[in-house]
């Protein structure tokens, strides 16, 4: 027969991974392996399956779901445990793992070797794509004082349509361990936020601590994302950096436009060549997207900031770092442009 370990790894479409198979080796034991391979099934139904006794079955779920590895399905009675469709949420068991451990250095070894696999799987698997499953939320403190913003757009009102709150600590970051920025941006909300909790993975967290660690994300330069729809309600909200996102560095590593994956949002940023000095290199550094330029324009002494309006996707971090407050957001699609069906 055929092991629990290749099972797992063909139903997440790495058959031939082997670093993926380290992986696995590493997160699960050779029973919660078979254990896991067995799932979708109640505690009950995998001893009988398997010939274990309800302690053997009982003490392998636990250490399971203490990672995060697997999850009970909701409203399920007895539980029902499930395990992930895709590599991407096992992701997040690195931060079950102090990284300053033998432990922990040897899982972000493992996916550091994984991500050879996985990079261009991903990059391909975001090009085929239809449309972009992800959009751009713009810094609210960019477009707080517009009247046009709808709350589907509004990062504050999209936090505040939660029932349950959790913050974790990006993996992104975790793993890469280059980037600069603050590890506690990656957001989990209701289900997500129910599950992650309990194990100690994500601390639950209030609304004003919420929106306090979103006005830290924009200072710091981290792009908001959402789910492409007009859906007030999401699993995840994360703020991201170019370097080291495993949404966004496949695209770029791989030569795949990021506008697969991430939609624009309704804004666009605009130069007022008036305040604009010139001088200053910060909004060019600030712009993730690579859409801004200093240079020289028709009718000035001195160079301006210029914005390519194909590369930018709106996200308004450029305006909160203008000191000359030359930059500033303009409604150019109309609501239509974010969808109103959730992507499959």
């Amino acid at each position: 027969m055929e092991d629990a370990y290749s099972i797992i790894a063909a139903r997440h479409k790495y058959p031939d991974s082997a670093s993926y198979r380290r992986l696995l080796e590493f997160l699960m034991n050779r029973l919660q392996a078979r254990i896991v391979a067995e799932l979708p099934a109640s505690a009950e139904e995998l001893s009988r399956r398997l010939g274990l006794s309800s302690q053997e079955t009982t003490t392998a779920l636990d250490d399971l779901l203490r990672r995060a590895m697997i999850y009970p399905k909701e409203n399920s009675q007895p539980p029902i445990y499930k395990f992930w469709a895709v590599p991407d949420m096992l992701f997040y068991t690195v931060c079950a793992y102090n990284p300053a451990t033998p432990e922990g250095k040897q899982m972000i070894e493992l996916w550091l070797d994984f991500y050879k696999d996985w990079y261009p799987q991903l990059a391909q698997t975001f090009a085929a794509k239809p449309m972009p499953e992800e959009r751009v939320i713009p810094a609210y403190k960019a477009i707080k004082d517009t009247s046009v913003l709808h709350a589907c757009e509004d990062v504050r009102e999209l936090i505040k349509a939660a029932k349950v709150i959790a913050i974790v600590d990006c993996p992104c970051r975790v793993v890469v361990q280059k980037c600069h920025g603050a590890l506690d941006t990656c957001f989990m909300f209701d289900m997500m936020a129910d599950i992650f909790i309990p194990q100690g993975i994500a601390r639950h967290i209030t609304v004003e601590e919420a929106l306090s660690l979103t006005d830290k994300a924009e200072d710091e330069g981290q792009v908001h994302t959402w789910i492409n729809s007009n859906y007030m309600h999401n699993r995840f909200m994360c703020n991201c950096c170019d370097d080291c996102c495993v949404v966004w560095a496949p695209l770029t590593q791989h030569g795949v436009s990021v506008g697969k994956r991430l939609a624009k949002s309704r804004f666009q940023t605009v130069v007022d060549p008036a305040k604009c000095t010139g001088d200053c290199p910060d909004c060019v550094e600030r712009c993730l997207f690579r859409a801004i330029e200093i240079k020289q324009v028709p009718g000035s002494v001195k160079p301006k900031a210029v914005i390519d309006t194909e590369k930018c996707y709106g996200c308004g971090l450029c305006v909160l770092k203008c000191q000359p407050e030359a930059l500033s957001m303009k409604l150019v699609r109309p609501l239509e442009h974010i969808p109103g069906l959730a992507p499959v």
